[in-house]
């Protein structure tokens, strides 16, 4: 449905390289390289492929929908060999058979999976590269449900807002951000309308179960357009309830992460589009960031009582989906000064941002640490290195000091180039302690802190990001921790 038409583009420079090499003139049994850009098996999840995308790159897309990504490390006549730099499995293809080994040392063994080189026309239609990093935002309509009037400017507008957010945050300016990059038509972000065929009630799973409904928003999304890992995407659905809740309204959901260097999902629920809540131009939807007109019967998250005004609601919808979005592109929670934090609290108060007379101390953004994160994806750094797939390396050593604090040795590296650290504590979710800028191939961290551990602590999260957007996120049990 979205196929990318720049992949025959590429694949003709190919072809037209390969004959000039003379590489098409191979053995008779054997398809010329030019050939050898899809090959098709059938493994543990039904029929699947292993796609050349350009370059060094590849994508396997697996019978259930999912992607993995390769990289091609050597190409004879007889083979091709790929290396999968996330879990360090070689696969070798051969024509019509394959072997696999673990690690770079490792003996090959004989893959009981057989295949043949097919043509590009034998993928299914969600096997769909892309050879750019843009956001794209699906509004998604359950089959029980109609798109509502004006749908597209609405959107558009909570974009128009969103940007604004990343753009005036601080931290972001310093690292010179200019724009989010929104797949356009012109200047205007582009909205996919995608009608769904099941109804409203078997996304939203009853009231709040936004974790549930994720899934299932990001599984309609891999079975039947792409997978998700491959694109950053943004989803308003139209999956809420009218009926009573304790907060805003049934079905609704907030919640998102990134799933790989190359994309992640978000999704926030499509109650923002109300009339009383979203205008159909970027003026008039000022007005209503200082409504305090009453919604009867209806809470806005985060206040006590009923009958919450409408700007209340709608600084949670529209900084809703800018803190969403954050999680998408790979940030975590920062609960430091949360009440201007984006990625905190802060979401929730961003009228401030949009009132000039509002002191600056009062305005959300992203912090620091945060913003070297977001600036050193693969959707908002100024050059990432896009041929940089292995992502870097940590290993940390945890101890406890006699009065509490905690000292963390982290010693990072990368082949290529070491942009950002974070380090947070993690709960149910994760709360950002530190974060460091990298240089250079090796560095390590030394720093001392009181994390605030709780009865909910597991342990710690530790993000590293390099040159090529490359996101690591490795975990640190509390039991691991030297007393």
């Amino acid at each position: 449905m979205f196929r990318n038409e720049s992949i025959q583009r590429i694949l003709a420079v190919v072809f037209t390289v390969a004959v000039f090499c003379g590489l098409a003139d191979v053995r008779a049994n054997q398809p010329a390289d030019n050939d050898r850009s899809v090959w098709e098996y059938t493994g543990g999840y039904g029929k699947s492929w292993f796609t050349h995308v350009g370059a060094k790159k590849w994508i396997v897309h697996l019978g259930n929908s999912t992607t993995v990504l390769n990289v091609e490390e050597e190409r004879t006549d007889e083979f091709i060999k790929l290396r999968n730099p996330t879990n360090g499995l070689w696969t070798k293809i051969f024509n019509t058979s394959g072997e696999l080994r673990k690690g770079t040392d490792g003996p090959w063994k004989r893959w009981n999976a057989k295949g043949r080189w097919v043509g590009r026309d034998a993928l299914p239609a969600n096997a769909v590269d892309f050879d750019d990093y843009k956001i794209r935002v699906i509004y998604f309509v359950p089959s029980d449900r109609e798109p509502i009037p004006n749908y597209e400017a609405k959107i558009r507008v909570v974009l128009a807002y969103v940007e604004e957010l990343y753009r005036s945050s601080p931290s972001l300016r310093r690292l010179r951000m200019k724009e989010l990059p929104f797949e356009r038509d012109g200047e205007e972000p582009r909205v996919h309308l995608v009608r769904a065929d099941k109804p409203a009630a078997f996304y939203n799973e009853g009231p709040l179960n936004d974790a549930a409904q994720l899934k299932r928003l990001s599984d309609y999304v891999k079975q039947n357009l792409y997978d998700p890992a491959r694109r950053t995407t943004l989803i308003i659905p139209e999956t809420w309830e009218t009926g009573p809740a304790d907060d805003v309204w049934p079905g609704h959901i907030a919640r998102a992460g990134v799933i790989s260097p190359e994309g992640g999902i978000a999704a926030y629920s499509g109650w923002i589009l109300q009339d009383k809540f979203c205008a159909t131009s970027v003026a008039e939807q000022r007005r209503l960031f200082f409504d305090k007109t009453p919604v009867p019967g209806r809470r806005s998250f985060g206040v006590p009582g009923s009958n919450s005004p409408v700007f209340q609601f709608v600084e949670n919808g529209f900084g809703g989906v800018a803190h969403e979005l954050g999680h998408a592109l790979g940030l975590p929670h920062d609960n430091r000064n949360s009440a201007v934090n984006i990625m905190g609290g802060g979401f929730r108060n961003i009228r401030f941002n949009f009132d000039p007379s509002a002191p600056r101390s009062k305005r959300a953004g992203f912090s620091v640490d945060n913003g070297r994160l977001l600036m050193s994806s693969r959707y908002l750094a100024t050059d990432p290195n896009l041929d940089d797939y292995d992502p870097p390396k940590a290993d940390a050593e945890i101890s406890r000091t006699p009065t509490g604090r905690f000292v963390f040795e982290i010693k990072v590296s990368d082949e290529t180039e070491l942009k950002a650290l974070v380090v947070a504590r993690f709960d149910a979710a994760t709360h950002v302690l530190f974060g460091k800028a990298l240089r250079g191939k090796q560095q390590t961290v030394r720093e001392v802190v009181d994390p605030g551990i709780n009865r909910n602590t597991t342990g710690f999260r530790i993000m590293v990001i390099d040159g090529g957007g490359n996101l690591i996120r490795k975990h640190v049990s509390i039991a691991d921790v030297v007393q």
